[in-house]
């Protein structure tokens, strides 16, 4: 009843048709790979998860909602907090190299299990780094960054 029988694809064989409402359904996928878009005059636009976002704004200490603005006031607060948490992780980094050169020297493995993966993992730094010039410009420019609007 009031079903589009195009929506009936969009469920894994099997899954009950009553279950969820396509809408809402539909609605769950939207906010799993949502998208965040931060503006500024004086940088553009950059694009980001939200997820991703959510980590960076933590750290800065202000909630990410749907809509929201850093006015130039609130800036430097947040350049220093997120200035801050990659000083740290260069520094865990730092120590993580440190230790595990150390020990390639002693000829110890590092890891017997390790196998050679092109995969890198991307650090906060380089996440929070574009949204950290972004900042940066708009402070110098006395202008906001906005999201969601």
């Amino acid at each position: 009843m009031g079903r589009c029988p195009a929506e009936a694809h969009l469920k894994p064989p099997g899954f009950p048709q009553n279950r969820i409402p396509s809408r809402i359904f539909l609605s769950l996928i939207e906010v799993t790979m949502a998208i965040v878009t931060f503006k500024s005059n004086a940088a553009g636009e950059i694009y980001m998860f939200r997820e991703t976002a959510e980590k960076i704004f933590k750290v800065i200490g202000k909630p990410l909602g749907i809509r929201g603005v850093l006015t130039p006031e609130e800036l430097p607060a947040a350049i220093a907090a997120l200035k801050t948490e990659m000083e740290k992780e260069k520094e865990y980094l730092k120590a993580v190299r440190e230790r595990e050169d150390k020990l390639f020297k002693e000829g110890k493995d590092l890891d017997e299990e390790k196998k050679p993966s092109i995969e890198q993992p991307v650090y906060f730094t380089q996440r929070a780094y574009p949204l950290l010039e972004m900042f940066e410009l708009s402070l110098k420019d006395d202008t906001p960054v906005v999201w969601g609007v």
